[in-house]
């Protein structure tokens, strides 16, 4: 069901509340300040009237593909927003340049329907390149979002957000769309993937590979507002782990040698004490863990995340906020397959169940 009412629908009915409003208080032979009552009983109005910008739909194309997250803006229909969707990314050369025309074609219609408030537990998972559309099926090596959907398993459902997602929408809408995403969702999980450009954390390019500044511009302001509202946790993940600094106001190192350029190493980290300590009472002490990365946070002061782990040569590879709000890491706990992913993934799961949204809330959303 698409919503009935837009924009100028509203204007309209407002201003007719205020003539009817204007009349009824003439009539009661209050002509002097009939103008000034019939103000005040429009803003009275408006205070308990809210427009609904934007909705959220999900997108199932066939039950081999994932479910996308489609904002959808207020008249509009679904079917015109992913018409929107692909002709913006395409008029994009370096969105375009991301995905083969298969790949952009997986996003087409098939199951749709309204997002509310349930009892259900739910984790968004922020796409990053064109596999990511390839469903979870494919056997491509690096289908990160089934990795993590599997690890999350059934107890937590994860939905995948488009890249540049909000394409279409304006500032407003923008605003509109990521309180949305708060109010229907626990966490997001910014996943692994290519280098984050250096433009955007105030560096020139140096040793930094398949860069794209549009894509990252998209994500970072996504994850700035998704931050700020502090409704939920974020969960970044390797390129995540670096893109979710960049966020935060750190900068990267575009090169370290030693931490699996193109290949997957096991090495020991060691955990460190912290305000919370989130990591230490999942982890202990030291652990070993497997990743793949040839870029690294650069060390920094921050008011809001930690140093939770490093690498014996001294990368950064866990950062934690004391809230609990923010958690990366540098390696793949996606890709283990042992008691250390278990224990992990049992810890975001019950962060996610923790968070279920209130349908009493969403009557005044």
């Amino acid at each position: 069901m698409q919503p009935k009412w837009n924009l100028n629908s509203y204007k309209r009915f407002h201003l007719q509340f205020f003539l009817h409003c204007r009349t009824f208080l003439r009539a009661l032979k209050l002509a002097s300040h009939a103008d000034t009552f019939a103000v005040f009983c429009l803003l009275f109005f408006l205070s308990f009237s809210v427009v609904a910008q934007v909705e959220l739909y999900i997108l199932k194309p066939n039950k081999n593909q994932f479910s996308y997250v489609i904002p959808v803006r207020s008249g509009r229909s679904i079917h015109s927003e992913l018409l929107e969707y692909k002709k913006l990314i395409l008029a994009n050369p370096e969105l375009a340049d991301i995905f083969t025309a298969a790949q952009l074609d997986k996003i087409s219609l098939g199951q749709t329907y309204l997002l509310k408030s349930s009892n259900e537990a739910r984790i968004l998972l922020l796409a990053n390149r064109g596999y990511d559309y390839e469903g979870p099926a494919s056997q491509n090596a690096q289908n990160r979002i089934r990795r993590v959907s599997e690890k999350f398993s059934a107890s937590v459902n994860t939905y995948v957000l488009p890249v540049a997602a909000s394409i279409y929408l304006n500032a407003a809408e923008q605003k509109e769309f990521v309180k949305k995403i708060s109010d229907y969702f626990s966490g997001v999980v910014a996943l692994g993937g290519a280098d984050v450009d250096p433009h955007l954390y105030g560096e020139n390019i140096s040793e930094s590979r398949e860069v794209n500044a549009s894509r990252d511009r998209y994500e970072i302001s996504f994850l700035k507002s998704w931050m700020g509202l502090k409704k939920g946790f974020t969960y970044g993940i390797c390129r995540g782990h670096q893109i979710v600094s960049v966020a935060l106001g750190f900068k990267l190192i575009q090169h370290v040698d030693n931490h699996g350029d193109g290949y997957w190493v096991e090495h020991p980290i060691e955990i460190r004490n912290t305000t919370s300590n989130h990591f230490k009472n999942i982890f202990g002490s030291r652990v070993k863990v497997r990743g793949t990365h040839h870029q690294a946070v650069q060390s920094a002061p921050n008011t809001r995340v930690e140093v939770a782990a490093l690498a014996p040569d001294g990368t950064i590879e866990a950062l934690e906020s004391a809230d609990g709000l923010i958690i990366t890491t540098q390696f793949h706990p996606e890709f283990m397959d042992n008691y250390i992913s278990k224990k992990f993934f049992s810890y975001l799961r019950n962060k996610a169940q923790l968070k279920i949204p209130n349908k009493c809330a969403q009557l005044f959303n």
